[in-house]
Parts: structure tokens; C-alpha cells; sequence
């Protein structure tokens, strides 16, 4: 399906009456972010004891053994909104069953969500933010030290997205998700700030150290995260898949070291980083950098330890809106004449969406 159009799903030889012993199954999809709604008016099921001869099964999850599914037959009519961008129906008729009929139409209704706001106010040679700037930011913090482990990037009220170096010999049980923050050692500039208890990491199959490879993880967390005026979540680029970012600027944020091996910064800093080819981050660091990865190089401007995991926005220049295109993975020191290498997460859209199935995500 494509957003803005409608579409027509009638029972077979509508409008007449479908034949009997038959099974149809429908699947309905939308693109990532987007749901499904389903109106019937008209819907004509020969009625019998819990449905259990015609009857017309709705998957509002898109599973394909119905196992969820409402169940319906009789006379009337049904409207139904999927849970995520799949849905499924099933019209079954008995070997003795004289026919019925529905008509339905489907659309992808306009999501009333928010994703990617930053406020319009105006991590090496970075700038600090206005505080809360960054609503969908986020930080992994060692619940003995109180210290940020990695950055990490708000995209569902149950998850954040980080790298999963961050989560190697960690634990739920010593790691909480800090959210609307930005001064970490003051109480006192923001009302916003709340600690999260993590319940689930799930790190990506394919995560190696040598080479690094497959650099990202998702953080769930035990209850749903509060979006108010400074926490809301980042848009993920579906839209940007065919996007290389190639000599774009992309905004990184962080608590990281303000240099290598030096003070780690207490409020939360903002730098602007220019993307560069593959090829020409491959030459310069002597091994192939593959496209599932994105690099970052600006003259003395970098991120830095700690920063690992967090976020490089790339903004929308008509909306404003900021996507998460990227995930600090590594680099060589800080500022040095290298590239630093990032997660490209338009890479990692499918496996995302399918490790956090239950999740609502806001298109845009």
C-alpha cells in the first residue's frame, strides 16, 4: 500500500455471494512506520456458534497463524486498525455453506505523532547544546560509578538504539537509561531528566570486534518512556535509504572526552561532521570499509570516547525534522587526520523493525 491511497478488498464474486469450502487469505502491508485501516460496511457472514463455520479472521498484528486474530460472521459491519505496517485477513467458508460477502477499504490514516523535533534555539572542538535540545538523546549510565558508558538515541518509547561495543561485559542489572538530561552532575537545569530501567539488550547477530562489523544494539527498557516538551523519539530514515550522505554535514552528540584521554564533558556538546565516501575512508585508514558503514571526518572536529553509541542526526532542511542516520562506533584517537567510522543505520532498518515488532514507530 501507499500513503494517501485507498484501496478495495471485496470477497470473491462479490456482489454476489462467495462460493462454499473455500479459504482466502489476504496480506496487507504499508511501509515501515505506517498502519493499516480496514472499514467493512458491508459485511454478510452466515452466522453459526463461535464462528466456527464461514467466518472472517482479522490479524490486526499480521500474524499468519491468526493466532491473535478477532474473529468475525453475522450481519453487520467492522473497522479494525493494524498494531504495526502488516495485517492480515482470512475469509473461510464451510463445505456446506450457501455464501456470504463483505466489501472493504483500506488506507494508511495520517499518524497523529511526532518524531526527529529538536528545539529551534540556537565532542572536540563541539558546542554546548541549549539544554534539552536534543529530546531524543539518551545516555547508558554504570549504576554503581553513576558515569555514562555510551551514548544512545531514543526511537520508540520502549527503545533506544546504541552500539553494541557499549553493551560488551554489561548487564541490565548495572546499566539504566538516562533520558531528558543534559547537565549529568547538575539537578538543577532540567526538570526533564529521568532514570529507566533496562530489561532486554539485544545486540545484532552479526556483531564482531575484528573487524568491527554489524556495530549496533537495541536497549529496552522496563516501562514506557514519558515523551513530554525535552524526551521524544528521533525519526529513523526510511526515507533515506538510497541516501549515501556523501559531503552532507551531520550533527553528532555527546558526553563525551572534550579530547583523547582528557576531562569528559558534563553537559551535553553538539558538532557538526562532514561525510565522506567510502572509498576515500578506506584509503585512508589501509582496509575496506564496507557500505553497512558510514564515515566522518571535519579538521579537528570529532567525536571522542564515551560518545560511542550515541547519535549523528541528519537534518531535513524543509522540516527540520532530525533522522538518525548514524551510530558512533570507532575511531583512532580524536581529531587526528583519520576518519572516524560510524553504523550506518539506514543498513539496519529491516532488523530493527523486526526486533521491536510490538513497537509503534512515527514515519515521517
Amino acid at each position: 500500500m501507499k500513503f494517501g491511497s485507498t484501496y478495495q478488498l471485496v470477497s470473491p464474486r462479490y456482489p454476489q455471494n462467495y462460493p462454499a469450502n473455500i479459504e482466502c487469505t489476504y496480506t496487507i502491508r504499508a511501509p515501515y512506520g505506517y498502519r493499516i485501516a480496514v472499514d467493512c460496511p458491508t459485511l454478510q457472514i452466515p452466522s453459526s456458534t463461535n464462528c466456527r463455520l464461514d467466518s472472517l479472521k482479522v490479524s490486526r498484528s499480521g500474524r499468519l497463524d491468526f493466532s491473535d486474530a478477532y474473529v468475525y460472521c453475522g450481519v453487520g459491519s467492522l473497522q479494525e486498525k493494524s498494531t504495526g505496517n502488516s495485517l492480515t485477513m482470512r475469509l473461510t467458508s464451510a463445505p456446506t455453506s450457501f455464501g456470504g460477502k463483505f466489501s472493504c477499504t483500506l488506507s494508511i490514516p495520517e499518524q497523529n505523532c511526532e518524531c526527529g523535533r529538536k528545539k529551534t534555539q540556537r565532542i572536540v572542538n563541539g558546542v554546548e547544546t541549549v539544554v534539552n535540545e536534543f529530546p531524543m538523546m539518551a545516555a547508558l549510565i554504570d549504576v554503581k560509578t553513576k558515569t555514562v558508558i555510551c551514548g544512545a538515541t531514543i526511537i520508540t518509547d520502549n527503545y533506544a538504539l546504541t552500539a553494541a561495543h557499549c553493551l560488551l561485559q554489561r548487564t541490565t542489572n548495572d546499566t539504566v537509561l538516562l533520558v531528558g538530561d543534559h547537565n549529568i552532575r547538575s539537578g538543577s537545569d532540567t526538570s526533564f531528566a529521568q532514570i529507566y530501567v533496562v530489561v532486554q539488550f539485544l545486540s545484532h547477530y552479526g556483531f564482531t570486534l575484528k573487524p568491527v562489523a554489524n556495530d549496533i544494539a537495541l536497549v529496552r527498557t522496563e516501562r514506557a518512556i514519558q515523551y513530554n516538551a525535552a524526551v521524544g523519539p528521533a525519526c529513523l530514515p526510511w526515507r533515506y535509504t538510497r541516501q549515501s550522505f556523501e559531503g552532507l554535514q551531520l550533527e553528532a552528540t555527546g558526553w563525551g572526552d572534550l579530547d583523547f584521554g582528557g576531562p569528559r564533558s558534563d553537559t551535553l556538546q553538539k558538532v557538526q561532521l562532514s561525510v565522506i565516501a567510502n572509498s576515500q575512508c578506506s584509503q585512508r585508514l589501509g582496509s575496506t570499509v564496507p557500505y553497512q558503514q558510514l564515515c566522518t571526518f571535519t579538521p579537528d572536529r570529532d567525536t571522542c570516547q564515551a560518545d560511542s553509541g550515541g547519535p549523528l542526526f541528519y537534518t531535513n532542511p524543509s522540516t527540520g525534522l532530525l533522522y538518525n542516520v548514524g551510530l558512533v562506533s570507532f575511531g583512532f584517537a580524536c581529531a587526528t587526520e583519520r576518519p572516524s567510522v560510524n553504523t550506518r543505520v539506514t543498513e539496519f532498518l529491516d532488523w530493527i523493525m523486526a526486533n521491536s515488532a510490538t513497537s509503534f514507530y512515527c514515519f515521517r
